[in-house]
């Protein structure tokens, strides 16, 4: 709840520049008339309209360009981030950017920005937002708003499934004719499919949220208004914001919810009908029929392959826990997201210590660590958000600096498992180059002995 200045009439006047900075209007939801919010700004800034012509190029140059060299590389390398250690890590990195997007603490230190925002930027490969640092803003369009970036976020997550809908297409019209060859395997595109649903599912979820974020405004006692939340010139689901609202709450039934619902309902009805012995009811037979999960069996593996069979539902429990914390970063009050994220991070933690639900030693023990490293990441910024009343500066750097480092130790393990990883790609691709040419000098010696053989046999 926001109050407004008991004496505010039905117009609201405009706030402050000073605190709103370039802005202007309710919630500071406008920008100055020669200025415009500039897109990879974690906090919407509104800046100076230069370059806007050129927007478009950099967007694709930013944006939609790596997102097709992070779909090469996946195929390339075989890599699934769906489970396993894999899917662990891109769960600590979607909720710490989560709540990087939503700290509102300043610190005063020494450490050069690009430092303290390279973590940041590597984290966001991993939720598709390409370079989102207020380093590296740009002017997309002259009469950008904030719902119209939020809502380009979309085509860059529409992108990323238009790519894998082109390579289901294109395996299959590659399986019709004998002489065109695609190595990509089934299990191969099911990999792909899952790490791009993970990394899109957090983006969408989280525009959503955005989108549908509102605040209701108070004259008084008496409620005045409901607005969006980040622009809040715009009344709640009225015209303007309406087709945007439409597509957040589209977006949210049918991926924010469906994924994690067939990802728990299929194990678990599994698990039911085995242990009721029901696989004969006439029930069972029709429901099995109307809709034939089992023919989706390697995209749920792609997602469950790596738990163990009575904790299968576990992957769609780690949707779950994204949906809850997003959830709660947008409905809660700043003083004390840290506080309740904290809490869901513990219970996250507790969970799968005492059920253990991976297969592998490895990755129970992997993901154990990444969730306690994620809570004690979390636990400092509650505690900055404490040492910013009552200590000094000095003392906030020094956590701040501890926080860095803890941020900074799974991209330093992830970049040498990646690194290993593609050292061991070129290696096999090499050798199977090697293994191939040899088989065919074997055979190019053999015809040569065979037609020598031939030519002798032909003279005697």
């Amino acid at each position: 709840m926001i109050q407004l200045p008991f004496a505010l009439s039905a117009s609201v006047q405009t706030l402050d520049k000073a605190i709103c900075y370039n802005r202007k209007g309710i919630l500071c939801g406008e920008c100055l008339p020669d200025k415009v919010v500039h897109y990879h700004s974690r906090t919407f800034e509104c800046k100076d309209k230069k370059n806007c012509n050129i927007g478009p190029l950099i967007f694709l140059l930013s944006e939609i360009l790596p997102v097709t060299i992070l779909f090469l590389l996946f195929i390339f390398l075989d890599i699934n981030l769906a489970s396993g250690i894999a899917g662990g890590f891109v769960f600590f990195a979607q909720v710490y950017v989560s709540l990087e997007n939503r700290s509102y603490i300043f610190i005063k230190n020494d450490i050069p920005s690009i430092i303290t925002a390279s973590h940041h930027i590597f984290y966001q490969l991993f939720n598709f937002d390409f370079l989102e640092t207020d380093l590296l803003t740009f002017c997309l369009r002259d009469n950008a708003t904030t719902l119209k970036l939020l809502a380009i976020k979309y085509i860059v997550s529409a992108y990323a499934l238009f790519l894998i809908v082109s390579v289901i297409g294109l395996v299959r019209i590659c399986s019709r004719f004998k002489f065109i060859k695609l190595r990509l395997g089934r299990h191969s595109l099911m990999k792909v499919i899952s790490t791009f649903l993970v990394i899109v599912y957090t983006k969408c979820t989280s525009t959503s949220f955005s989108i549908l974020w509102y605040q209701s405004l108070y004259n008084g006692k008496k409620p005045w208004r409901t607005v969006v939340t980040l622009q809040g010139n715009l009344k709640y689901f009225e015209k303007e914001q309406l087709p945007y609202a439409i597509t957040a709450i589209l977006t949210t039934v049918f991926l924010t919810l469906l994924l994690p619902a067939v990802l728990l309902i299929y194990p678990l009805s599994n698990r039911v009908i085995s242990v009721l012995h029901l696989h004969e009811n006439s029930v069972v037979l029709f429901v099995s029929k109307l809709f034939p999960f089992y023919k989706l069996l390697p995209f749920f593996d792609s997602f469950q392959g790596t738990f163990k069979e009575k904790y299968r539902f576990f992957a769609g429990l780690y949707f779950v826990y994204r949906v809850i914390i997003l959830s709660s970063l947008f409905a809660l009050r700043m003083t004390v997201i840290y506080l309740v994220v904290l809490i869901l991070i513990i219970i996250t933690l507790t969970i799968h210590v005492v059920c253990s639900p991976y297969k592998s030693k490895l990755h129970n023990t992997v993901n154990t660590l990444l969730l306690a490293n994620l809570g004690l990441i979390c636990s400092f910024k509650l505690l900055l958000v404490y040492l910013s009343k009552f200590y000094t500066d000095k003392v906030m750097e020094f956590v701040h600096v501890v926080e860095i480092i803890l941020v900074n130790i799974p991209i330093i393990v992830g970049c040498i498992v990646i690194i290993k990883g593609i050292l061991m790609k070129c290696k096999k691709w090499k050798k199977n180059k090697r293994e191939e040419g040899n088989r065919r000098d074997s055979f190019l010696l053999d015809d040569i002995r065979n037609e020598s053989y031939s030519d002798h046999y032909h003279i005697i």
